[in-house]
This record gives C-alpha cells, structure tokens and sequence, in this order.
C-alpha cells in the first residue's frame, strides 16, 4: 500500500497512505453512521479485493461473485462495495471520457508504473492527481 483515496460526494477526498489509516478513516465513519452502509463504487473490485482479503476476513455472505473471482459486491462495514467496471462494463478511462466528467481518467504513461512507490515515498502533485482524479471522476 502506497496510497488509497476515498471520495465522498464533489466536495470531499480522503487520501491515506497506509492500511492503519484507511482503518481508522473506517471506523470513524461507521461511528458516524451506525448501521448504515455507505455504498461504495470500486473500479476493478476483484483486483482491489484481493488486497482487501488480507485485512479483513469475508464470510461468504458478505461477498457476491458472478463468476469465480469476479467480484460484483462486497460488504466491509461500514462500506457496500460494488464494482463500477462490471456494472458498467467499461475501463476507467472509457467510463469517464463516456461520462464526459471534468476529472477524466489521467494517462498511466507519465505515471510510471515501474516506479517503486511506498507509503514514506513523497508523492508529486502529478502522481496525486493520477490518483485522485480516479475517485473523483467516479462520483462525477
């Protein structure tokens, strides 16, 4: 884990660089909103979830698969992930540049995926637009 982003609405974009952090932003949210799920969109869940698996146990019923490992749906109090690549059967950038929302998917070639990225690893402005602009085009 080098980063993860939670966008909640236009106007807020929670940014955390370890799994401590997104655990803790967790449970002040489900404190927040007691029982209530928070329905939550994740592109490529079934990529996502195999991270998720390993800080979180999911019983069988917290999980809906179309196919073996094609993840519709996961419940993780206090979220309600569902898969918006499924739903809508488009990559990131199709699905933004289709929705022509103002945060389209950034191109990956000025991202570097080679580059070695840690939670201590200093982030430039670019690298956290990359980052950002995924969630906040979600919601867009």
């Amino acid at each position: 884990m080098y980063i993860w982003q939670l966008q909640i609405g236009f106007d807020i974009t929670i940014i955390g660089r370890t799994w401590d952090e997104f655990l803790d932003v967790s449970a002040r949210i489900k404190d927040a909103l007691g029982d209530t799920m928070l329905v939550t969109y994740v592109h490529n869940l079934s990529y996502e979830f195999c991270f998720l698996a390993g800080i979180h146990h999911f019983a069988p019923e917290d999980v809906f698969c179309t196919e073996p490992r094609n993840i519709l749906h996961a419940d993780f109090p206090p979220y309600e992930f569902r898969c918006s690549y499924r739903l809508s059967n488009m990559s990131l950038d199709q699905f933004t540049k289709q929705m022509k929302v103002s945060h389209r998917k950034l191109s990956g070639v000025k991202f570097n995926y080679n580059k070695k990225r840690y939670p201590w690893t200093k982030l430039t402005q670019a690298e956290l637009d990359y980052c950002t602009y995924d969630v906040i085009g979600l919601v867009e």
